[in-house]
């Protein structure tokens, strides 16, 4: 399917975008060894790096009906895109097609209960990935340290970065590619944790570090 679009020069139809581009990358992805899968997703995401890598992938399952939780917005049933269940961890993602299309902090929780709900574990911890819908922001979610949030574009990169590369990834880079995805450069990173902190960077600190240096 990714070599005609490549041959074809045609993107995918619009209508069917965001869970085209969730089933093609998520779908190759799991086709990785299971150490390498983790690392991607970890480095994309920044999960924390005291779990040990994953030595198996059980399981793999997409857009899978949870049963709901009682009292919330998800009543019914919940549908998280994607379910990756490792040997000692379990990984939920929810994409969304772009920074357009906001995610909802209370879908999250809702997957994250029913999830727990349904497969309960003392063992394994379980982490959500929020992939783009996040205003741009990456990293632990304040307000639940279940939740990560990365982007399309960090996902890419992170798989631009694997040393060992082979076919399988090669495939996922030319997807990425095919959905107008590209990875970050040095240079975008540098812009962008500049503009990070240019952000943060307030009139008081800039007159007190004035301060110093005239004494």
């Amino acid at each position: 399917m990714i070599h005609y679009y490549t041959q074809k020069r045609e993107l995918p139809p619009s209508e069917i975008y965001e869970d085209m581009k969730t089933s093609a990358v998520f779908e190759i992805l799991s086709l990785l060894p299971p150490e390498k899968i983790w690392d991607i997703l970890r480095e994309a995401s920044e999960l924390p790096t005291d779990i040990q890598s994953p030595q198996s992938l059980k399981d793999v399952w997409f857009w899978p009906h949870l049963e709901g939780i009682e009292g919330t917005d998800h009543s019914r049933f919940v549908e998280p895109d994607v379910i990756f269940q490792f040997d000692n961890v379990d990984v939920i993602i929810e994409a969304k097609r772009n920074d357009n299309n906001p995610q909802n902090p209370k879908q999250w929780d809702s997957e994250l209960e029913a999830y727990k709900e349904s497969y309960p574990s003392k063992k394994k911890k379980v982490y959500l990935i929020a992939v783009d819908g996040n205003g741009g922001k990456n990293g632990k979610y304040a307000e639940n340290e279940d939740v990560y949030q990365t982007s399309w574009r960090r996902l890419c990169s992170a798989v631009n970065n694997q040393k060992n590369k082979g076919r399988i990834i090669d495939l996922l880079l030319k997807t990425f590619e095919v959905l107008g995805i590209r990875s970050y450069s040095p240079l975008s990173n540098f812009i962008s944790e500049y503009k990070y902190k240019l952000k943060l960077y307030r009139f008081s600190d800039a007159k007190n570090n004035l301060g110093s240096i005239i004494g």
